[in-house]
């Protein structure tokens, strides 16, 4: 079958420009200023861009274990219909992607799928419970690419230098989740006038900054690769902004979530569940702060941290 896509703005890299696009067989097989001839389908894509496929490299995918929630066919349409072509899923699951057996069982399983790749993270802890290390080497083998126990700091900074080394030794990337749990102390809103006028258990945002800043200096000192995920304060963007000046091997996302919504959209949408995330959201400067840091590419990159809940969730 031969679909035509006519009159896109196409996005390249930095680069865009008016083409037509002739599809053939699912393959892009011609990409020109203008391309006349006979297809089966065509689409008018006037004041439209047409992007390379996304990649996610944040994203829950819930399986295995709570398949009631998400598994990997409704975690593949979603992220296609949104123009995903590839997903990074962590391993905060039941049972957690901590070995190399699960690692491939993963691959395996989505690939019967075939709707997008799905690449697993495996957890950088063993049961992310921040007291041994996994197998670095077998996870590397079977196909895993980088490490994280996100939802959890690894607290133990021993612990967490070790990883960097023993990662280090696979080319493997070490993702962490900074928080430090007895700074956010089982808060759920950004400490601000909003927490306080409401007498809500609150989180600073020291608590993502000190983590950020410790694993970063950690990193440096053994010159070991680390991506730093949902980076949602002012204070962290400064940290890291200062840190890329001198160490290359620093990279870090945000999330959408924190550069188009603050605290007080919390209290304007009536304390809905759906506004409850972690880390909580900011305040206008750390989104404008945010904002800056991508136009100025000191965030790297925009992930989903797609993160699926069942109704009775909240």
């Amino acid at each position: 079958m031969k679909i035509l896509i006519k009159g896109a703005k196409v996005v390249n890299n930095d680069d865009i420009f008016d083409a037509d696009i002739l599809i053939n067989n699912g393959k892009i097989i011609k990409v020109e200023k203008s391309i006349s001839g006979r297809a089966d389908k065509e689409i008018d894509a006037c004041g439209k861009h047409v992007f390379p496929g996304f990649i996610d490299i944040h994203t829950h995918l819930r399986t295995p274990g709570r398949e009631d929630e998400e598994d990997f066919l409704s975690g593949s349409k979603a992220a296609a219909h949104g123009g995903f072509t590839a997903v990074c899923c962590m391993p905060n699951t039941t049972p957690c992607v901590d070995n190399e057996g699960l690692i491939r069982w993963v691959i395996e399983e989505s690939k019967k799928i075939g709707l997008i790749d799905i690449y697993p993270i495996g957890a950088i802890t063993k049961n992310r419970k921040g007291e041994e290390l996994s197998e670095y080497g077998a996870m590397a083998k079977a196909g895993c690419l980088a490490l994280s126990d996100d939802g959890d700091s690894v607290e133990n900074g021993s612990l967490l230098r070790k990883a960097l080394e023993y990662a280090k030794m696979f080319n493997l990337l070490i993702i962490s989740h900074c928080e430090d749990k007895s700074l956010s102390a089982g808060g759920f809103i950004r400490e601000s006038f909003i927490s306080s006028k409401y007498g809500m258990r609150p989180v600073s945002d020291i608590s993502e900054s000190a983590i950020v800043y410790r694993d970063i200096a950690l990193a440096r000192y053994v010159d070991a690769r680390l991506h730093l995920a949902h980076i949602s304060s002012k204070k962290s963007i400064e940290i890291i902004s200062e840190a890329k000046k001198t160490f290359s091997k620093l990279s870090c996302e945000t999330a959408p979530h924190y550069f188009t919504l603050t605290v007080e959209d919390i209290e304007k949408s009536k304390f809905h569940g759906n506004f409850r995330v972690n880390p909580p959201l900011g305040e206008k400067h750390d989104l404008e702060a945010i904002r800056k840091a991508l136009k100025e590419g000191t965030i790297d990159c925009i992930a989903t941290d797609h993160a699926p809940h069942s109704k009775t969730f909240f």
